[in-house]
């Protein structure tokens, strides 16, 4: 009787030893393939542009003698006219708090991507316009070599001075480099023109036009 209740316990076991070695099987399978779809998928920044306000109103950078243009009120009347078009345009001035105070504004609303528009400023003779960037930051290169295409786009006589790369020290770098503390990913410092010199002028009208096709371009 022994023998007998063995052998159909051990046909039992015979019959049922396929249908678990698939269910194991069936199991490591579902874990790999759920192991291959949890990997982390890669970030994708949103691009979103910046105007810092060069200078401030106490000190207000390079003036033309002949009009008393300067650079700040240049600067301001520049942005109005880009938010006209474009109204929801993130800006700031450093007129609370100076330069660090303006970039930390910048972080603060997830800006990735800054511009702070300056004026040139020497004898009244020379022209041209350059682009300043940190030396070594390939991405906000990208960004100030797009702009100098843009300027001789609208401008075809004018005479390009190439990008400014700077180092620690040099005029300029304070600001970028505080842009760039601040999760700003490409910060350039732009020189549209000489304003002592009336030959170089630009018009606020037509330059706006280099700034708003500069923030169509993606550059993530």
């Amino acid at each position: 009787m022994n023998f007998i209740l063995r052998k159909i316990i051990e046909s039992a076991i015979i019959k049922l030893i396929p249908n678990i070695i698939g269910a194991i099987s069936n199991k490591i399978f579902k874990k790999k393939k759920n192991k291959k779809k949890s990997h982390t998928p890669k970030k994708i920044y949103a691009q979103k542009f910046g105007i810092v306000v060069c200078h401030d109103e106490k000190d207000q950078g390079a003036e033309n003698k002949k009009t008393k243009m300067t650079e700040y009120l240049y600067c301001m009347n520049l942005v109005q006219k880009l938010r006209d078009r474009i109204p929801k345009l993130y800006y700031t001035t450093r007129d609370k708090g100076g330069i660090s105070a303006a970039y930390n504004r910048c972080g603060l609303n997830d800006i990735t991507i800054t511009i702070e528009p300056h004026l040139n400023s020497y004898n009244s003779k020379v022209e041209g316009t350059e682009c300043l960037i940190i030396d070594g930051d390939e991405e906000s290169e990208k960004v100030a070599r797009k702009y100098l295409e843009l300027i001789t786009l609208h401008f075809p006589s004018q005479k390009i001075r190439g990008v400014k790369k700077l180092k620690r020290g040099d005029d300029g770098h304070y600001n970028l480099r505080c842009a760039k503390s601040n999760g700003v990913r490409m910060a350039i410092l732009t020189e549209s023109f000489f304003l002592d010199n009336d030959n170089d002028w630009k018009d606020p009208d037509k330059l706006k036009e280099v700034f708003i096709d500069l923030m169509k371009e993606k550059f993530h």
